[in-house]
C-alpha cells in the first residue's frame, strides 16, 4: 500500500509467473492488493480461450488499465455494480471492493 499503517511486519514473498499457473486452471480468483493490472497484462489473449476469472480491483488506476487491455479483444469484463453486465465505459469498472468484483472471460454472458 502506498500509505500503510499501524505496525508492519516485512517478509520475502515468493513470486510465480501467473503464465504458468494459467496453463493448469480455468478459473482463477485474484486479488492482488493492487497488482491487478500487472497480473492480468501478463496473460496472453489467448489465453482468455480457456480462462475466467473473479477479479477484486483496488485503484482507479488499475480499473483503467484492466478496461484498456480487454477493451476490443473478444475479452469480457463483467461488473457486479451493473448486475453483472459487460463494462461498456470506464465508469462502469470498480475502483476499489466496495464497488463490487469483476469477472473476466471470453464467454458472450455470465455463465450463470
Amino acid at each position: 500500500k502506498t500509505n500503510p499503517y499501524g505496525e508492519l511486519e516485512r517478509f520475502d514473498v515468493e513470486v510465480q509467473d501467473i503464465r504458468e499457473i494459467a496453463e493448469r486452471v480455468d478459473l482463477m480468483k485474484i486479488d492482488a492488493e493492487g497488482h491487478e493490472a500487472v497480473i492480468l497484462r501478463a496473460l496472453p489473449l489467448d489465453a482468455w480461450k480457456r480462462i475466467d476469472a473473479f477479479v477484486e480491483i483496488g485503484s482507479p488506476e488499475n480499473a483503467h488499465a484492466i478496461f484498456e487491455r480487454f477493451s476490443g479483444t473478444g475479452v469480457n469484463v463483467f461488473v457486479q455494480k451493473c448486475g453483472w453486465g459487460r463494462a461498456a465505459k470506464i465508469e462502469q469498472v470498480p475502483v476499489s471492493y466496495k464497488e463490487g468484483g469483476v469477472f473476466i472471460s471470453s464467454k458472450d454472458s455470465m455463465p450463470w
